[in-house]
């Protein structure tokens, strides 16, 4: 094996919390409110226009921004802001790398191997690898 490709979300990094980013969005939320935007959330995912939007969200940034956004807006009280929250995926604090994941690319650029990542967001991750002071492991970016 000569080189590891990673997926970015999920593998390398998660997203904040909903109920942080929520907050970030629309201030200071009761738990009991909170509670039930997220059951809003959950109940959208089988909302026919949510099911209907995932479908494609991998073929283009267009695709998964519309995916999410739809998904957003399906919980009443997060319609009006979908548009922000989605906004918030792109922004590089709103991510988390997960706790082994600088050791685990360290170890394999130690052993001679080249390092790639793919994904299917929208948006260059640069700047999401810098924040996290993982932007090193790399030799190049290619970003379409």
């Amino acid at each position: 094996m000569r080189a590891v490709l990673f997926d970015f979300s999920g593998t390398l990094f998660q997203i904040g919390t909903y109920a942080d980013r929520i907050r970030a969005v629309l201030g200071p939320v009761d738990e009991l409110v909170m509670d039930d935007i997220l059951d809003g959330l959950e109940a959208g995912l089988t909302d026919p226009d949510v099911v209907a939007a995932q479908l494609g969200r991998d073929v283009s940034a267009k695709a998964h921004r519309h995916a999410f956004t739809t998904w957003y807006a399906s919980a009443p009280q997060l319609a009006p802001v979908a548009d922000v929250l989605y906004e918030q995926l792109r922004e590089p604090e709103h991510w988390v790398p997960y706790a082994d994941v600088a050791a685990t690319l360290s170890r394999l650029v130690a052993e001679g191997m080249a390092l790639g990542v793919v994904s299917d967001v929208g948006w260059d991750l640069r700047a999401t690898f810098a924040r996290h002071g993982l932007d090193g492991f790399f030799s190049g970016w290619v970003h379409s």
